[in-house]
């Protein structure tokens, strides 16, 4: 049960700084600040730019963790279940 209970910690956690990201990602969102690139000093719109798309990049890769914790949670789960379930049984006869 302790794996099972770090993997949900991780999801949240996971879940909480990707629903972040969504909040800043969209268009009436922090990120509207990067809009107007033409605004930013010549030397400093390729830079922002790459690091932009870094932070998109690690984003993507952190839902995708995400989701394959989801996925290893419930497998975990599952096989907690039915481990119990034949222990049951076993006392049972």
């Amino acid at each position: 049960m302790k794996t099972i209970d770090l993997l949900s910690d991780l999801i949240a956690v996971l879940s909480k700084v990707v629903m972040e990201w969504e909040n800043f990602n969209t268009s009436d969102g922090d990120l509207a600040y990067f809009s107007d690139l033409k605004s930013f000093p010549k030397g400093s719109r390729a830079p922002v730019r790459r690091s932009l798309g870094a932070i998109k990049r690690t984003f993507k890769e952190l839902e995708k963790l995400r989701e394959d914790l989801l996925v290893l949670g419930k497998s975990c789960s599952n096989k907690a279940e039915a481990v119990s379930y034949s222990s049951f049984e076993k006392h049972m006869y």
